[in-house]
């Protein structure tokens, strides 16, 4: 039975959980919303990854820090303290849902966003019910075979496989036709008791009849770029990396058109008019030298190259990459170069398979770069499966003779990872790697690559470009979590007198209960209870929960996000002796309202209004969102008030 839409503002609800970039807004989702809209399927979008680092306050700033690596977005404790210290954000997306009235709700799921959309979208099941939930992305696609765990919990109900557009579309029109129970490719999913699989789903064969990126549902000033956009030129790559996992989610290589890239540069332009940068984020930026040329030559004749500049984020080292090129990519407005150089052993690249970089000149592609004006960016990897000490030594002088021409280098903080999806996970024989202590503590077959001596190379590296003075996008010498992974690298080695000595030198606060059980296995002899998985108590047993959405929001705790804001440098700018008082005062004044719905919404304003001056202090500046903030406090001025004038809804 077909399902009506009149009682509905969205058909489904794409969210963006931490932890991901605050750079520019995410591009997936923007893709997304387009292709569903030009099939007439309602789409709207919240970001609560952006509007949680704008209004998290100091304590959790640094989790959005690339450094973090392996860190706390991996790890279940960690991200549910940070959930249960931040619930008030997440319960404010739930009423927004619940104001949508969609009838899917999906997550998308990165490495370091999964856990935490998990977490949500069982609170919001134990509140709100009633909607279909729904996890994309790389972080649960086929290749990742967590497909069936994910779905033996209640509160996950579909998977997307595959890339998403056809896929979503096809399973948006089943549910809304209320079709359920046939198969969907590119889908798996529960109906009736039974999990019912699809077939791979049907890959954009053209990209240039994808939609533009809808871009309206963002707030751009949430962002570090406010002006900045993403888009993209292909989908897959034409190198083969046997560390890669992008070729097992885009496993056909395609590429947009110079023209269809240009077209689009000039509607969005259009569209928002302060844009000033444009981010290519996708596996390769530089796959079609000629279609790159010609993209170059219609921003330089349109006159736009004076108006929008743009990188090459992900950019290959080629030998067409040289000075003739360079000149023009910056004359159309190219500011940086992105190269995943990995090692400049052309031995190395070729056994990993980065097939663009035979025979080329790897030193004067970088210097010919930077002399053009280009800021040459270059990733270096540790421990390539066949790589020597004389390899090593290699890359070492090769970073003495050129470090003037590189602008920053940026040491892989997984050094060289064989994550699922990529051909050396799939047959790790064939690539000389053993995987028998995972695929990030991996080892070479001939011994020459094991974690520790990746860790070694890596340390070394990076104290050599501190030395130079060459800028590291990671800003470190070791790992944030170096203690922890060497714990857990020693005990799957079996290592536990090692062990022991890291358990030592992890900070106490980042002890996790499964190291504690690691631990207290190492200590007693007994492996028992680790012979079963840990699972993490249901929400209802961690959180407090209401009679309903209203008495939950009251029951959660917002004191953590006030201690937090306290630590932000915004409030030192504003100038208000005391805020922190003042904002208590508020607070006792919305919590004594005897309507409960006027408690929250006056909650859910004072969160808008805090966002907004942390916006403003953050992006522009603006200091009319200041000013308002300051006369709501000082003068007495009811919270709604002043935001209703001032802050436009997300």
């Amino acid at each position: 039975m077909k399902r009506s839409t009149e009682t509905r503002e969205a058909d489904i609800v794409l969210i963006q959980m931490p932890f991901w970039g605050v750079g520019c807004p995410p591009l997936g989702p923007a893709l997304l919303k387009s292709f569903l809209a030009e099939n007439d399927i309602k789409c709207k979008i919240l970001d609560i990854n952006a509007h949680a680092y704008n209004l998290g306050g100091k304590k959790y700033r640094f989790y959005w820090d690339m450094a973090q690596g392996y860190n706390y977005c991996m790890d279940q404790e960690a991200m549910y303290e940070y959930y249960k210290n931040n619930r008030a954000i997440f319960l404010e997306f739930m009423q927004r849902i619940r104001d949508l009235n969609p009838l899917v709700v999906a997550c998308s799921c990165q490495c370091s966003s999964r856990i935490l959309a998990e977490i949500f979208l069982e609170d919001l099941r134990n509140i709100f019910p009633g909607y279909i939930h729904m996890l994309g992305g790389p972080d649960v696609a086929s290749f990742m075979k967590n497909t069936d765990s994910l779905l033996s919990r209640d509160y996950i109900d579909a998977v997307s496989q595959d890339e998403g557009e056809n896929a979503l579309l096809g399973f948006m029109k089943m549910v809304l036709n209320g079709q359920e129970g046939q198969a969907v490719p590119g889908f798996v999913y529960k109906h009736n008791g039974k999990v019912i699989r699809g077939p791979h789903a049907e890959f954009i064969k053209k990209l240039d009849s994808l939609p533009f990126p809808d871009f309206d549902d963002f707030e751009f000033s949430y962002y570090d770029q406010p002006n900045a956009l993403p888009t993209y030129t292909t989908r897959g790559c034409v190198n083969k990396c046997n560390y890669c996992s992008a070729i097992g989610f885009m496993k056909t290589f395609r590429v947009r058109s110079a023209e269809r890239l240009f077209e689009e540069v000039k509607y969005q332009k259009a569209k928002y008019p302060n844009l000033n940068y444009l981010r290519m984020c996708d596996n390769i930026s530089n796959s079609k030298i000629g279609e790159l040329e010609k993209f170059c030559d219609m921003m330089i004749e349109s006159g736009l190259n004076k108006e929008i500049e743009w990188n090459l984020e992900n950019a290959v080292i080629r030998k067409e990459m040289r000075t003739p090129l360079y000149k023009k990519l910056k004359k159309a407005g190219c500011t940086l170069l992105g190269y995943g150089m990995e090692t400049p052993s052309l031995r190395l690249l070729a056994e990993v398979g980065k097939n663009l970089c035979k025979d080329v000149d790897i030193g004067a592609v970088l210097r010919e770069g930077k002399k053009a004006g280009l800021y040459v960016s270059v990733n270096i990897m540790f421990g390539l499966p066949t790589e020597t000490e004389d390899d090593f030594q290699y890359l070492i002088k090769f970073l003495v003779e050129n470090k003037k021409s590189f602008s920053m280098v940026n040491p892989s903080l997984n050094f060289c990872e064989y994550y699922p999806g990529s051909a050396g996970h799939a047959d790790p024989e064939k690539h000389g790697i053993d995987l028998a202590k995972g695929h990030l503590f991996w080892e070479s077959l001939d011994g020459n690559s094991t974690y520790l001596k990746r860790m070694e190379r890596f340390e070394e590296f990076c104290q050599l470009a501190k030395k130079f003075k060459l800028d590291n996008l990671f800003n470190v010498e070791e790992l944030p979590n170096k203690h922890k992974l060497l714990f857990e690298y020693y005990f799957v080695s079996k290592e536990y007198d090692n062990a022991k000595i890291e358990y030592g030198l992890i900070k106490p606060e980042d002890r996790t209960e499964e190291i504690e059980l690691k631990m207290h296995a190492i200590e007693t002899g007994d492996f028992t209870p680790l012979e079963q998985q840990y699972v993490f108590p249901p929400l209802v047993e961690l959180l407090p929960y209401g009679d309903n959405f209203e008495e939950t929001f009251i029951l959660t705790s917002i004191k953590d996000n006030i201690e937090s804001l306290e630590q932000l440098e915004v409030f030192r700018q504003t100038g208000l002796a005391g805020w922190k008082l003042k904002l208590r005062n508020i607070f006792h004044r919305i919590i004594g309202w005897k309507h409960i719905n006027k408690k929250i919404n006056a909650t859910f304003q004072f969160q808008k209004l805090i966002d907004a001056k942390l916006r403003s202090s953050y992006g522009n500046k603006r200091l009319k969102m200041r000013t308002a903030a300051k006369k709501s406090i000082e003068d007495n001025i009811p919270v709604r008030e002043v935001v209703s004038e001032t802050v436009s809804p997300n």
